[in-house]
């Protein structure tokens, strides 16, 4: 069966997520300068946390394939605006975060299970957005730090729809 084994796929990366989700708690203690912007990112990250148990748990009660995609389409929507938030919320002076916006979107193509486009749009999303603040929001960026960013989103979503559709 495709969807038992989109299923279990679906819940392996899940599950996997939640791995750098908190593991990058430690870079939040380097990164906050304030005890308050720690208290803030430690939350955001614990309550990232337990939507992925709901989400987990949700994607393996799914009754019908319908069910399961809209809800792990939903959770990737989701996914992209707390992606944005995230990357708001480290500041207009580095770019760290948009080296796992950008693992983000190859794990959309590549390891969600699904329609392409339904790969697609949380893909393009994320990587449009991540591109807008990188070249309109960030400070001191030029040169190989702002071509850098784009030329890697085009490339994955190019390469992340050619795979999707073999």
């Amino acid at each position: 069966h495709r969807f038992e084994r989109d299923r279990a796929q679906a819940l392996t990366v899940v599950a996997v997520l939640a791995l750098p989700i908190a593991a990058f708690g430690i870079i939040d203690a380097m990164v906050a300068k304030s005890g308050l912007r720690l208290a803030i990112l430690w939350s955001v990250r614990g309550a990232t946390l337990l939507a992925l148990g709901a989400l987990w748990y949700s994607l393996r009660e799914a009754p019908s394939r319908q069910r399961f995609e809209r809800t792990l389409f939903g959770a990737q929507l989701v996914g992209v605006a707390l992606a944005i938030a995230s990357h708001f919320g480290r500041g207009p002076e580095t770019l760290f975060i948009t080296r796992f916006e950008l693992v983000s979107v190859v794990v959309y193509y590549l390891m969600i299970p699904g329609r392409t486009r339904l790969q697609a749009v949380p893909a393009v999303t994320l990587s449009v957005a991540s591109t807008a603040m990188v070249l309109f929001w960030h400070t001191g960026v030029s040169g190989p730090e702002l071509v850098s960013p784009l030329v890697c989103f085009a490339l994955a979503n190019a390469l992340g729809l050619l795979v999707a559709q073999h």
